[in-house]
């Protein structure tokens, strides 16, 4: 039985006096990492409007009250060698800054301060940096591999707010006004949706009296809803290709809709994804590579929101070898299907899965990743990765055949192809 106590932690959860959650991973002698998340995110920019959260993410750094540039505002952070970033995914919307001594934490907090409560939202930097996400777009609309996951979400989630693209649509980011970002920020940025998760050398009763300082009382509007039901499965089409003319490597993603975050099909199908597709020990890695020279790497992706999951595999390869990859993931998939992983694939996805989860748990960003979504999503009662690790110790072949059964079932599948490929080119034999 795994403990926060065997990697000298120990949990605390703590509130501002507007109520929002702070959590605490206390890890003596450590550098801090905190993360302010929000519960925001692609799936709620307006229709027309997509790629709003993501234009937000990037505005609020440009110019604040104290930091007349976004290079002033770094640098401010980078003279006590704070590494500061903020992300936009799905449903979450976070700043995540790490700093190594607890007597430079009134810096971070200052930081923190000017981006929620002082941007300055000039129009000038709106559209200088509209015309930065543009060219963001555009390196990713030219890249098959980072395409790619733009067209397996709108894929395994089509018909639904998920399948909504992060950085949006040409159109819908030049729609995007001064107006529509100020408006965002008022309503999505709301201490309501908000969570605070920090882990390092430092109390709790510094956290509170910091943050304290700054986060502004709980505003009235109603913030974006947090109901949730589990998101229909629908397969218009099983295929989606983005042509590359002339690109010799085709990137795909071949996998099924699975379940929401807080399912506990998760667990099973991490470690499904583990015996299959990560490590160079890896039935798929063995299969694809080492037996048959057709990629260079292979992964299994897991996507899990409150709502809604997906499983694949990832890898690239040749044009000319693509039907081949497929026919032998195929056949993965179907001993999953039917039952048939061994107890010794299971007992080495195990330990992969829990040994290089305690490696990981060495660095104090680590404690604050692996947690962040699960503290916004689940409230108090969160999961830990000990939790986890804990988990992952019972699941036995029955819940492997389970749920195999359950998920990896024939004509289920979606694929999603970057390359110079046309759907004619290629069968799914599954």
């Amino acid at each position: 039985m795994h403990k926060l106590e065997d990697f000298g932690v120990t949990k605390h959860i703590g509130y501002l006096d507007n109520g929002v959650r702070v959590i605490l991973f206390y890890k003596p002698n450590s550098p801090i990492a905190t993360d302010v998340l929000y519960l925001t995110g692609s799936r709620y920019d307006p229709v027309g409007k997509e790629g709003l959260s993501h234009f937000l993410e990037h505005i609020i750094f440009k110019k604040t009250k104290k930091f007349a540039s976004q290079t002033e505002a770094f640098k401010y952070l980078e003279e006590i060698g704070g590494i500061p970033n903020a992300f936009t995914w799905i449903e979450a919307l976070g700043l995540d800054i790490n700093i190594a001594l607890e007597s430079d934490y009134p810096k971070l907090v200052t930081f923190i301060d000017e981006v929620i409560n002082n941007t300055a939202f000039e129009n000038e930097h709106v559209e200088k940096e509209r015309e930065i996400i543009l060219d963001e777009k555009r390196r990713y609309e030219s890249s098959p591999e980072m395409y790619l996951e733009f067209l397996s979400d709108e894929l395994f989630f089509q018909n639904t707010d998920i399948a909504k693209s992060t950085i949006g649509s040409e159109e819908s980011l030049r729609s995007i006004s001064w107006k529509d970002l100020r408006e965002a920020f008022e309503k999505n940025l709301n201490p309501k949706d908000a969570v605070i998760i920090v882990s390092g050398d430092i109390k709790m009763d510094t956290l509170l009296s910091s943050f304290n300082k700054i986060f502004p009382k709980v505003s009235e509007k109603n913030p974006i809803t947090k109901d949730i039901n589990d998101l229909p499965i629908t397969r218009d089409t099983g295929t989606l290709i983005k042509r590359f003319k002339d690109t010799p490597q085709v990137y795909l993603k071949y996998g099924f809709r699975t379940c929401s975050r807080f399912d506990d099909d998760t667990y099973v199908l991490s470690l499904i994804a583990t015996a299959l597709g990560e490590g160079a020990s890896s039935s798929l890695f063995t299969k694809l590579r080492q037996e048959n020279g057709l990629v260079y790497g292979v992964s299994a992706d897991i996507v899990g929101t409150r709502d809604a999951g997906s499983w694949c595999i990832s890898t690239a390869t040749l044009k000319n070898n693509v039907q081949k990859l497929l026919d032998i993931v195929s056949d993965e998939f179907g001993r999953v299907y039917n039952g048939e992983l061994t107890k010794s694939e299971i007992e080495l996805a195990k330990n992969k899965l829990i040994k290089s989860q305690i490696i990981k748990l060495q660095t104090t960003y680590q404690w604050v990743g692996a947690h962040a979504l699960n503290v916004l999503y689940w409230g108090e009662d969160f999961p830990t990765v000990i939790d986890y690790l804990n988990i992952f110790e019972k699941i036995n072949l029955e819940d492997i055949k389970r749920v195999g059964k359950k998920y990896f079932k024939p004509e289920t599948w979606y694929l999603a192809m970057c390359g110079d490929i046309d759907e004619k080119d290629v069968i799914v034999n599954y």
